[in-house]
C-alpha cells in the first residue's frame, strides 16, 4: 500500500512515508512520469471530480472514485511497471466546505490480476486442447448422459454440438455399448463400426448424428472422481480409424502397383546407366569427411575410391595447381557449385593425355551445412583434342590470311615503287615543258600518276584496316581544337564556294581517337571539295545524346542514285564504288571505334554526310549566346 496527498490548490503532489510524513513533492507533471498518458488523464480526472464535490450529508461518509491504473514505484528505485488499484477521497475541507486535500491510496494488484490471467490462460488452453484435439473428446454425466463434446467429435459423427447437447443421448445409444455399465467402464476399450450408410433416419438411435458415410472408431472410455471420491462423470477418445483400415485395403491393392514401379525404377537405371557409359560419364562424390573422391561406374557401383594424395598423383602438372585448389575449397565446405577441367598425367587415346571435367553441386544436412559433394564426371579428351586440331587449323587459317595480306601490302609497295619514280619524271618533264602550252602529254601523265599512287596507298590503307593493323586509341581530348584543325578554312583555293565552320562549344572534352576521327573529317571534306565547284560547304558539329554528331553539307555535284546506294552498303567491299577508297575508309574506321557513317544526297543538288559516334563527354562548355 502506497500513500500520497494532492493538493487541491496548488495542484501539488506529496508523497508520504511509513510514517505518514511527506517524503517527496512534485508537480502534476513530474508526478505524470510514473503513469501512462491516458491513465494519468483519468487520474487528474478523478481528482478534479472529487475537487468539486459537496460536503457529505451529517452521517455520511466521504465520497470514493477507485481506478485500475498501471505505474512505477520509482521512490522505491522499482521502474518496473504494475497494476494498482488507487482509491481516491477528500481528506481535508476548508471552512467553505470545499476540498483542500485528496487522500490517495494505491495499492499493487499485479500479483492478481497475474494469478486472474493465468487462471484463464488455463482455461484457454484447456478449451483449445479440447477443441483441436486430434481425438474426438466427450464427456458424460455421473448417469450416463452427454455433457459435452469437442469439434473433432462432431466431425466424426456428423452433428452440431448444440443439436446433439438438446438432444442428450446416453454414451450407450451414441457410443452403441449397450452391455457396458459406467461404474466399470474405466479403462474399457473397443473398436466399433458406425453403418450410417444403411440406416434411415428413423432407425438410428441419436437423430442429431446426420454422418452418412462408414464410421471405424477405436474408443476409449475413462471415468473420473471429485475430491470425495465420488464419481463425477466419464471421457470417451474416439479416434477415427476409416480411413487407416481404408489405407491399409490399398496398400494392399498398391503392392502389385509397387512392384510394377520398382521393375520401372530398374529399367530406368539400366538406361540411365547406358547413357552414362555411352556418353563416358561417371557419377562423382568428394567427402569432405574423409577427404575421398568416389567415381561410380554405373548407379551402384563403385569404379574408384581415391584419396587426396592419389588424385594429385594422378594430374598432370600444368593442373596441380587448380585441382589443390578445388579440393581446399571442398574441404572447407564451400557452400557454391564447381564446374573445372582437369589434364591427367594418364595417356590413352592414341597417347594424348586424358581430360576429365567435373561438375559438382553441394548437398547440405539437417542443419544447413555442407557435408558433401554430389556431380558428374565427363571424359573431355576426345574434344579436347578435336579442339587441339580446330585451334592448329585455325593457326594455319590464320598464317594463310598474313601470308594473303603480306602478298597484298608486297605488291601495293611493288606498284608503288615505280609509280613513284614515273611520278617523279613526269613531273620533271613537265617542268621542262613550254609553260604556255594550256595542256601537254606530261601533264596528262602527271595527273593520272598522282591519282593512281593515291589510290594505292588507299588499297594499302584499306588492307591495313581490315587486317586490324590500325589500332584505335582512345583518350579524353578536345574536340573543338580537333574540329578547328581539319576543317581549316585556307585548305579551299575556289572564290566560288564558301566554306562554313559552326562550333557550337568553347570546350568539349570527349574520350574518343581524335587522330582517326580527324582523318574521317579530313577525307570526307576531300570528297566534298573535289566535287563542289559553286555554292557553299558546310560543316558543324553537335553532342547529342551521348554521340557526337558532325555533318558535311555541300551543294556540289551529289551522287547518282545506284552509287549511292553502293555507299550506303552494310559492308566495305560492297561499298567501293568508282568514286575512290575514301567512303569505305571511313566506314570502316568509324566502325571500329563504334560509330557509324550515314549519306543523303541527290544528283545536281549536293551531298550530307554524317558522322555519329557514341562517345562519352567528361566537360561540355557551350558559347554563350549573344
Amino acid at each position: 500500500m502506497r500513500v500520497w496527498t494532492y493538493q487541491v490548490a496548488t495542484q501539488l503532489f506529496e508523497w508520504r512515508n511509513e510514517n505518514g510524513l511527506v517524503a517527496y513533492t512534485y508537480t502534476a507533471d513530474e508526478f505524470a512520469h510514473r503513469y501512462r498518458p491516458k491513465d494519468f488523464e483519468a487520474l487528474m480526472q478523478a481528482l478534479k471530480q472529487l475537487s468539486n464535490t459537496e460536503p457529505p450529508a451529517e452521517g455520511q461518509e466521504e465520497k470514493n472514485v477507485k481506478l485500475e491504473l498501471k505505474a512505477r514505484d520509482m521512490e522505491d528505485g522499482d521502474t518496473e511497471e504494475k497494476d494498482f488499484v488507487i482509491a481516491l477521497s477528500v481528506l481535508h475541507r476548508n471552512k467553505a466546505g470545499r476540498p483542500t486535500v485528496i487522500l490517495g491510496t494505491k495499492r499493487d494488484v499485479t500479483e492478481r490480476h497475474r494469478r486472474e490471467r493465468q487462471s484463464d490462460e488455463a482455461k484457454e488452453r484447456h478449451t483449445a486442447i479440447f477443441e483441436s484435439c486430434m481425438q474426438g473428446h466427450i464427456r458424460f454425466t455421473p448417469d450416463g448422459f452427454i455433457a459435452n463434446l469437442n469439434r473433432k467429435a462432431c466431425e466424426m459423427f456428423g452433428c452440431r454440438r448444440e443439436e446433439v447437447l438438446a438432444e442428450r443421448p446416453t454414451y450407450k445409444d451414441l457410443l452403441d455399448l449397450p452391455d457396458v455399465e459406467i461404474e466399470q467402464a474405466d479403462g474399457y476399450t473397443c473398436t466399433r463400426t458406425f453403418d450410417f450408410a444403411n440406416l434411415a433416419a428413423t432407425q438410428r438411435k441419436v437423430k442429431s448424428c446426420r454422418r452418412t458415410k462408414p464410421l471405424i472408431c477405436d474408443i476409449e472410455l475413462k471415468t473420473f472422481k471429485d475430491e470425495e471420491g465420488n464419481l463425477a462423470g466419464m471421457f470417451a477418445l474416439c479416434n477415427d480409424m476409416t480411413e487407416k483400415y481404408e489405407r491399409i485395403n490399398e496398400v494392399n491393392q498398391l503392392s502389385e502397383k509397387e512392384q510394377k514401379a520398382k521393375d520401372t525404377l530398374n529399367n530406368y537405371f539400366t538406361k540411365f546407366d547406358a547413357i552414362l557409359q555411352d556418353g563416358q560419364i561417371r557419377i562423382a562424390n568428394y567427402s569432405p569427411d574423409s577427404h575421398t573422391l568416389t567415381i561410380f561406374r554405373r548407379m551402384n557401383e563403385v569404379q574408384h575410391l581415391l584419396t587426396q594424395t592419389r588424385c594429385m598423383t594422378l594430374t598432370d602438372e600444368s593442373s596441380q595447381n587448380k585441382a589443390m585448389h578445388i579440393l581446399n575449397d571442398m574441404d572447407g565446405r564451400l557452400d557454391k557449385e564447381m564446374r573445372f577441367d582437369i589434364r591427367t598425367s594418364i595417356s590413352l587415346h592414341g597417347n594424348y593425355p586424358l581430360h576429365f571435367r567435373f561438375s559438382f553441386i553441394p548437398l547440405h544436412d539437417d542443419e544447413g551445412q555442407v557435408n558433401e559433394y554430389f556431380g558428374l564426371c565427363q571424359d573431355i579428351t576426345q574434344q579436347k583434342s578435336i579442339d587441339q586440331k580446330l585451334q592448329e587449323e585455325a593457326k594455319k587459317v590464320q598464317e594463310v590470311e598474313n601470308t594473303k595480306t603480306s602478298f597484298i601490302n608486297n605488291t601495293v609497295q611493288e606498284i608503288r615503287t615505280p609509280m613513284s619514280s614515273i611520278v617523279e619524271a613526269a613531273s620533271q618533264l613537265s617542268t621542262q615543258s613550254d609553260t604556255n602550252q594550256n595542256s601537254t602529254p606530261n601533264d596528262i601523265i602527271l595527273e593520272n600518276s598522282t591519282y593512281l599512287l593515291h589510290l594505292i596507298d588507299n588499297i594499302l590503307y584499306l588492307s591495313r584496316l581490315e587486317a586490324r593493323m590500325i589500332e584505335i586509341v582512345k583518350k579524353p581530348c578536345d574536340f573543338v581544337d580537333t574540329f578547328n584543325t581539319y576543317c581549316m578554312a585556307e585548305r579551299l583555293n575556289s572564290d566560288n564556294v564558301s566554306f562554313i565552320t559552326e562550333s557550337p562549344y568553347d570546350q568539349l572534352v570527349v574520350n574518343i581517337d581524335a587522330k582517326q576521327m580527324g582523318n574521317v573529317i579530313e577525307r570526307v571534306l576531300e570528297n566534298a571539295i573535289q566535287h563542289t565547284h559553286h555554292g557553299f560547304i558546310r560543316v558543324r558539329y553537335d553532342y547529342i545524346g551521348r554521340q557526337l554528331m558532325i555533318s558535311i553539307e555541300d551543294t556540289g555535284d551529289g551522287i547518282p542514285k545506284k552509287e549511292l546506294e553502293l555507299l550506303n552498303a552494310q559492308t566495305t567491299h560492297d561499298a567501293r564504288t568508282s568514286s575512290g577508297l575514301g567512303i569505305p575508309i571511313c566506314k570502316e574506321l568509324l566502325a571500329q571505334m563504334g560509330g557509324h557513317l550515314e549519306i543523303n544526297s541527290e544528283e545536281g543538288l549536293g551531298t550530307t554526310v554524317w558522322i555519329i559516334l557514341p562517345c562519352q563527354a567528361t566537360t561540355i562548355k557551350r558559347k554563350k549566346m549573344i
